[in-house]
């Protein structure tokens, strides 16, 4: 009987512990996503963004769960210079979800100086969010 009492006191500090290094995670990853965003606009066909520093970024796009809106969006990009911006694809894509939103990677970029860049989205349904 005494071997038990050894078990539950092992077990009950390391579920604590498992359960405090989960919230902290969570937390610093919520953090970091929300700290990330450089700039936010409406989905429009034609969106100006300012970008202050040159360097690699994704291209998110946030909408409704569970709905295909964004699969039939294209995407290009010009910067100040009206140059075009080369936009990769992505792989594994990056997902933050909530109860009814979802943000969704779907492209990647790297620019050379900070400035404004111009980002064309082509099939945006009328109904869309």
């Amino acid at each position: 009987m005494a071997v038990h009492v050894y078990w539950l006191a092992l077990t009950i500090p390391a579920f604590l512990l498992g359960l405090w290094l989960l919230v902290r995670v969570a937390t610093g990853l919520l953090r970091a996503t929300r700290a990330s965003v450089v700039a936010a606009a409406p989905l429009r066909e034609v969106v100006p963004l300012q970008i202050a520093e040159p360097g690699d970024y994704a291209l998110l796009v946030e909408g409704q769960r569970f709905t295909n809106d964004f699969g039939a969006l294209d995407y290009s990009m010009r910067d100040g210079g009206a140059s075009i911006v080369p936009l990769g694809g992505v792989f594994g894509r990056m997902v933050v979800s909530s109860v009814d939103r979802v943000r969704l990677q779907v492209r990647t970029f790297h620019l050379r100086s900070a400035g404004e860049v111009t980002l064309h989205v082509t099939g945006i349904r009328g109904d869309s969010d």
